[in-house]
């Protein structure tokens, strides 16, 4: 029983921070015109929001959903949205760059580990 929870603490781990940096990439530019802050080219392209920020968010709860259970899936989507809320306020300009490395390395957690 602690082995399976072991195995599957990484890919819990990479879906949270999928999920989050989905919200991340949604959110930000309406968040940051609301609080002054600068929004980069990147966070202005819908496609690139829709694409990465929207397809994080289904993907990560979608596999939640299918392949453990709903309620790892509604977990992983409110654990995704308070930690993509809690970095935004601590790190706010720079979470544009947090929001890509955290898609980057829970794409790396998910495929290598």
């Amino acid at each position: 029983m602690n082995e399976a929870l072991a195995m599957s603490t990484p890919l819990f781990l990479s879906l949270v921070l999928a999920c989050a940096a989905g919200f991340i990439v949604i959110a930000y530019e309406s968040l940051a015109m609301q609080q002054g802050w600068p929004v980069g080219k990147l966070f202005r392209n819908n496609a690139f929001r829709i694409i990465f920020g929207g397809l994080s968010i289904v993907g990560s709860v979608g596999f939640a959903a299918t392949e453990l259970s709903i309620l790892w899936a509604i977990g992983i989507l409110i654990l995704g949205f308070i930690a993509a809320f809690i970095l935004s306020f601590l790190l706010k300009s720079l979470v544009q760059w947090v929001a890509l490395v955290l898609l980057i390395g829970s794409w790396l957690i998910q495929f290598f580990l």
